[in-house]
């Protein structure tokens, strides 16, 4: 039976790497955030009366995000040490979407704005701004619905019937008509290979 001066001995040697272990996971709010390094660094608020300074921020490949204050994140210390922090994760509960269906990915801001990958092969994007397509400096709206384009093809198809009644009676030699009753199929052409039918603005 180990005597009490063992286990006292024991718990002393032991103490270092409790603390170690005790030390290497902390969680806390995000105070500052450096987005101008290859590495983002966070500065953070993580234990009781201490911050943390310059914890490198862990992101993804292919995603990039700026926490604001008061965000919550998940810092590992490797070894125990405070002196080189990695966070792993950082959520903010106040304005993630919630709701969402098993299986579906969303992305979101502070603003209000959210692209969801959704179920059934949906993705959505919801914003009270613009959207941009192309570059920062595209300029051109783009077409709400359907109706536009059912309407410029009521009329193509109203002038192609004209056009086809017009023949019989125009004068032979002159190749007009022909000319434009092509000009009408190619356009229709051109709009059923480049107007997409899977994106709508509601």
């Amino acid at each position: 039976m180990a005597s009490k001066d063992l286990l006292t001995q024991l718990e002393h040697l032991l103490r270092p790497l409790r603390n170690s272990v005790r030390n290497m996971v902390a969680r806390g709010v995000v105070q500052l955030v450096n987005d101008g390094l290859k590495l983002q660094k966070l500065q953070l608020g993580a234990l009781a009366n201490q911050d943390v300074d310059n914890s490198e921020h862990f992101q993804p490949y292919g995603f990039s995000s700026v926490p604001i204050e008061g965000a919550e994140h998940l810092t590992l210390f490797p070894s125990g040490d405070g002196g080189h922090p990695i966070t792993l994760a950082v959520t903010d509960r106040r304005y993630r979407p919630t709701g969402g269906k098993s299986g579906e990915v969303c992305m979101y801001t502070d603003e209000g704005d959210v692209i969801r990958l959704g179920r059934g092969h949906i993705v959505s994007l919801e914003t009270s701004g613009e959207v941009r397509l192309g570059s920062a400096t595209a300029s051109e709206g783009a077409i709400k619905g359907d109706q536009r384009n059912t309407a410029e093809q009521t009329f193509l198809t109203a002038l192609n019937t004209y056009i086809v009644a017009i023949k019989p009676v125009a004068d032979p030699t002159n190749v007009g008509t022909s000319t434009l009753s092509t000009a009408i199929g190619v356009f229709k052409t051109a709009v059923a290979a480049a107007v997409s039918t899977k994106v709508k603005v509601e």
